[in-house]
């Protein structure tokens, strides 16, 4: 789960351990960018002030791949 949603760019995943791995796509499918989740379950999703709109959080777990939409305002 993230939260919240709709957001201004910095989202908190639930459920989901500091290190993951994760991308963010925007709706063409576009990387937009990636990282690692830091402590707290945080993902900051700062891109560049110019990306809003639907974008997929793909995070990798050692249960899997999840993923979330979230909206950038």
């Amino acid at each position: 789960t993230l939260y919240p949603n709709p957001s201004n760019g910095e989202v908190q995943c639930a459920d989901i351990v500091a290190g993951a791995p994760y991308r963010v796509f925007d709706v063409t499918g576009r990387m937009i960018a990636s990282g690692i989740v830091s402590s707290g379950g945080s993902i900051s999703l700062n891109i560049d002030g110019t990306t809003t709109g639907l974008v997929q959080v793909v995070v990798q777990t050692s249960d899997g791949i999840r993923t979330g939409k979230v909206i950038l305002n």
